[in-house]
């Protein structure tokens, strides 16, 4: 398998925020057996995420701009639950 590669100069804003969206893991934060294909997994995540943001900004740009779009479909943590005392 071809190694992924992280950034490039060559990124669109699209690849940008489709990066934000799917980070690759952390160094050590996966077991060396299935980084690869954690990674290649993560990439293809990227390229839909880029391509689907493109198609909609190419469709209607004033209704989808990317950035607002990704935010707005971004998973959101849980609410911290408050700690009684």
């Amino acid at each position: 398998m071809k190694p992924i590669v992280a950034h490039t100069a060559s990124m669109s804003a699209f690849d940008e925020i489709a990066a934000i969206l799917h980070p690759m893991p952390e160094p050590g934060g996966v077991d060396p057996e299935v980084c690869s294909n954690v990674c290649h997994e993560v990439d293809a995540a990227r390229k839909e995420t880029a391509f689907n943001l493109e198609a909609a900004w190419d469709a209607e740009p004033e209704e989808n701009e990317p950035l607002l779009s990704a935010i707005a479909s971004a998973p959101r943590p849980p609410l911290l639950k408050r700690r009684r005392g």
